[in-house]
């Protein structure tokens, strides 16, 4: 068994960043609420946990506006947001015409 410790109600985040910049156009998390309570829980050997999140391919800029994403390469990060965090490998992908 393992116990983990989250900070708050999150779960997890995944953010959509242009390949070579550092800035991401999209963060899963935004505009999303969550409870400020630590929690602890235990990781069975062998458990899975799975969580889901999509990206309407949109970008959206401080003001909450949106627009649709360029064609281009992109890469996706996910974090279980444990304490401290744990990253998944990053997948690369390309939005084409």
């Amino acid at each position: 068994p393992q116990p983990v410790e989250f900070s708050s109600g999150q779960n997890f985040d995944v953010t959509v960043t242009p390949e070579g910049e550092e800035k991401p156009i999209w963060r899963w998390a935004d505009g999303r609420f969550f409870t400020l309570a630590i929690r602890n829980e235990v990781l069975q050997a062998g458990e899975e946990k799975t969580w889901t999140a999509r990206w309407d391919q949109q970008t959206q800029n401080a003001e909450g506006e949106k627009s649709p994403a360029p064609r281009g390469r992109y890469i996706a990060n996910a974090t279980v947001t444990i304490m401290g965090g744990l990253n998944a490998a990053p997948v690369k992908f390309t939005l084409a015409e």
